[in-house]
């Protein structure tokens, strides 16, 4: 009988590849994003016209706030507009107080239904804002809030997902708005380099594929307290939320994913021997202290997954992923991301779940979830 299971699962778990196949995509995006490029225009040539870009506002949660959160150093060495990224809660009761009539206010949501999103979208427009939704539904409230909304048009996979694919048209959406704000003639080159990154992430992905199956295959995880930790400075500190929050939902794992000096300030007082550790270190103003955090941690024992494009830092990695040097730290969060959804997928697969149906999530669980984010949770 247990044999019969066994067997019944091995091929369910083979018929259905829905993460992996959104992982695949984000491969072919850059084929795909005439759309986006066409309605970020359409937002821009009216934020300027109404001189609302002395401020930027991006606001989401979970992985849309990421989002905003890797993006926002795209602008800081060319342009005065100000990139303000918070959580949709923090802006709709808090931020939106620093909200006039010459800022504009980006949300993300890819259902456009998420209660936060919406009520900071709607205390922004009452504020005499520009608002711009980026989502992945035409029949959320989000893509009817916009004048121009920037409809990412991704074909999801049916089942409920891992964010991956998503969050990848997330990321290509933002830099390409916040990029339109760069003074020439940085903006062209910036735009170039944002191209040449799309186009490298099939390569990305064909090359992290064999070293994330021995991490997820061999990744050490013990009990509670002997977390998955992922580091990261600069952009790399979104990135490093994003890649926890993939263990979080899939592996069934703790996980933090925390900035690189607030980790030697915080957690390193609790981390392990032999703990895996992933540094996420493109190279840029971030990547010096990064590095020092790694020799550290290397020396104190913790087993290091490293993902870089400097040969020295990528010697230091019991599992290393050599990154493209073409890439600049400011659009980095697009490809280094890649890695983090492979190895999460994988050690899900070692623990016996099926990450590409979030099987460790019972139906109550995803019952309350739905209550967390799209509606109001009473004491009923």
């Amino acid at each position: 009988m247990k044999r019969k299971f066994m067997e019944e699962k091995e091929r369910c778990m083979a018929e259905y590849n829905d993460m992996m196949r959104e992982v695949e995509k984000q491969g072919e995006l850059y084929q795909h994003t005439q759309k986006i490029e066409q309605a970020v225009r359409h937002n821009c040539e009216e934020i300027r016209r109404e001189n609302k870009a002395q401020k930027l506002f991006l606001l989401g949660c979970g992985d849309s706030y990421f989002g905003g959160l890797a993006v926002k150093h795209s602008l800081d060495a060319v342009s005065d507009t100000l990139v303000l990224p918070m959580t949709a809660l923090e802006f709709s009761q808090y931020g939106v107080h620093q909200v006039d009539a010459h800022s504009t206010v980006v949300a993300v949501s890819m259902s456009g239904n998420v209660a936060r999103t919406i009520e900071g979208l709607t205390a922004a427009q009452s504020k005499g804002a520009y608002v711009v939704g980026i989502t992945n539904s035409a029949a959320g409230k989000l893509y009817q809030m916009s004048k121009h909304p920037i409809l990412l048009g991704l074909e999801e996979e049916e089942g409920w997902t891992p964010g991956t694919l998503t969050y990848c048209g997330t990321l290509y959406a933002l830099c390409r708005l916040l990029l339109e704000f760069a003074a020439p003639p940085e903006r062209g080159t910036l735009l170039e380099q944002l191209a040449q990154t799309m186009r490298l992430l099939a390569d990305v992905i064909a090359r992290s594929r064999e070293m994330a199956q021995a991490v997820g295959g061999n990744l050490v995880y013990g009990k509670p307290g002997f977390p998955v930790y992922v580091l990261g400075a600069g952009p790399s500190y979104a990135t490093a939320k994003y890649g926890a929050a993939k263990f979080l939902e899939i592996c069934d794992v703790d996980a933090i994913g925390q900035e690189s000096e607030e980790f030697a300030h915080q957690e390193f007082w609790v981390v392990r021997k032999t703990c895996p550790v992933f540094i996420v270190a493109p190279k840029g103003p971030g990547f010096a202290r990064t590095r020092e955090v790694a020799h550290c941690l290397r020396r104190f024992g913790c087993d290091l997954i490293v993902l870089s494009s400097d040969e020295e830092l990528l010697e230091l990695g019991k599992y290393s992923f050599p990154m493209p040097e073409a890439i600049p730290e400011a659009l980095s969060p697009l490809a280094y991301a890649i890695p983090l959804q492979l190895c999460a997928y994988y050690f899900s697969q070692k623990q016996g779940l099926d990450p590409d149906r979030r099987s460790h999530n019972d139906p109550f669980r995803k019952k309350i979830s739905r209550l967390l984010t799209r509606g109001f949770v009473t004491n009923d």
